[in-house]
């Protein structure tokens, strides 16, 4: 949600490394600081969450991994739609056998009830939208997993969370089958999709002004080198197990130091270049607004302006042509073909790979950043998904479902994960909110959720 807070120096800090800068809390008490006795704060990176959206579903057969002759789940090898994914595979978790078992529960189409019910886990209210097998439906009934966990981890950062658009209006405007992410029932929430507009909502008013960024850098500088020097006469004056905390906490503010490139001159987190005024609803511009908008996300992440996003292509209805890959053919017949159709899965494989290479660039990015040990990948989650399993059947069963990142090491990565009997999608999130610290066991309408799921966590 772009709901705007003032940037403030701690926010700054924040940003340029993921941590707040400061001294860490000693165990043993000095004269004149009430801050000493207590134990040191944690100095690890804020965790954030992406969720990707593509409409219409996968062909299953060009979707889900090879198994190796092991049998075990780190034995796996991409299919077609994600060779270029290859490079971060260790980085990757993919499933086999989870289902959206609240699809076909309430009123409205599978389509309007697969996009309000992806991230909710609860059917539709009724409502007067018509989806395209002329039924009717409202909004979703519930908060988004995005938002729920949003209000968990946004703290100080200046927006709540970021709702990312490609032409995610087209054809239909504001309805259900355009929107992904609500704060509650029959609340949706827009998303952006003009690069220009994000770029003025996240920098041009904030970070561009007349030397902003390098009034940020001096205070940087200002409060690296404050604390330097409290490291300096403190370290006379503790005792062993202090020092080492000292010491500790003294690496951590090295890689803040090293992350906004104090003594290289780059700024790992000043406002990027403003994107190009162009038409964000064209089809001959889908392909450079893509690209802006990851940028944009990427540096926001990276900046601590949000740990949440919502990057949703196209909606259901899905009537977009993609002329640079040569597939002139609207989106929802394409995936609506059947399997003896092989002209139309042929470039319906083609509009698949095409968004995995989107997420290739995107992790690219995100790995680039280091952040302690890792990356800021490492930190992340980036959940790819879509509102039914498979355009053709209009089904919620073996849901297509892939995750890039580990949210701070929460679960291993570099695994194919295929259960044995169907398990609720609605599981995955409440794995999802464990690891973002929130302990609960159901998300959603809890007869379609029955705990975390399994084998991940």
């Amino acid at each position: 949600m772009m709901q705007k807070k003032r940037l403030t120096r701690r926010s700054f800090l924040r940003g340029a490394g993921g941590l707040a800068v400061g001294l860490p809390f000693l165990s043993m008490g000095l004269p004149g600081s009430e801050a000493f006795g207590q134990e040191m704060k944690s100095g690890s990176f804020p965790k954030r969450l992406v969720i990707m959206f593509h409409p219409n579903g996968v062909i299953a057969d060009g979707w889900f991994p090879t198994e190796g002759a092991s049998g075990k789940e780190t034995d796996f090898a991409l299919n077609e739609v994600h060779q270029s994914l290859d490079p971060f595979k260790d980085k990757l978790v993919m499933f086999q056998n989870v289902d959206m078992q609240v699809g076909g529960v309430g009123p409205g189409g599978m389509h309007q009830q697969g996009m309000g019910g992806l991230l909710t886990s609860r059917p539709l209210n009724t409502g007067s939208f018509r989806g395209n097998a002329g039924l009717l439906a409202g909004y979703a009934s519930g908060i988004s997993i995005d938002q729920l966990i949003a209000n968990h981890v946004a703290g100080d950062t200046p927006y709540k969370s970021l709702e990312f658009g490609i032409r995610a209006d087209h054809h239909a405007g504001a309805e259900v089958m355009t929107r992904l992410s609500y704060l509650g029932s029959d609340q949706p929430l827009p998303p952006q999709n003009d690069p220009v507009e994000v770029y003025k909502a996240l920098f041009a008013d904030q970070m561009t002004k007349p030397g902003m960024l390098d009034e940020i850098n001096l205070r940087r500088q200002s409060v690296l080198d404050s604390v330097k020097d409290q490291f300096s006469t403190l370290s006379r004056r503790v005792g062993y197990e202090d020092r080492i905390r000292l010491e500790n906490h003294a690496t951590l503010m090295r890689d803040l130091e090293r992350r906004i490139s104090l003594e290289g001159g780059g700024l790992a987190c000043g406002a990027p270049d403003a994107p190009a005024d162009l038409d964000p609803d064209s089809k001959e511009n889908m392909e450079a607004v893509t690209r802006n908008q990851l940028d944009l996300l990427a540096v926001a992440l990276s900046c601590d302006i949000s740990r949440v996003a919502t990057f949703q292509f196209s909606n259901a209805w899905n009537k977009l042509l993609f002329p640079w890959i040569d597939s002139n053919i609207e989106g929802h017949t394409l995936s609506h073909a059947g399997p003896s159709n092989e002209a139309y899965n042929k470039q319906w494989i083609g509009r698949t790979q095409w968004y995995a290479e989107q997420l290739a660039y995107f992790l690219e990015r995100l790995d680039s950043i280091p952040e302690g040990d890792g990356t800021l990948l490492d930190n992340t989650a980036i959940l790819w998904t879509s509102e039914v399993a498979r355009g053709n059947t209009h089904s919620w069963r073996d849901m297509p479902i892939m995750l890039a990142g580990s949210a701070g090491g929460s679960w291993q990565t570099g695994r194919y994960i295929k259960y044995s009997s169907a398990q609720p999608m609605a599981n995955l999130y409440v794995s999802l909110m464990k690891s973002f610290g929130i302990d609960e066991d159901v998300f959603g309408d809890d007869r379609f959720c029955s705990g975390p799921l399994s084998g991940l966590v």
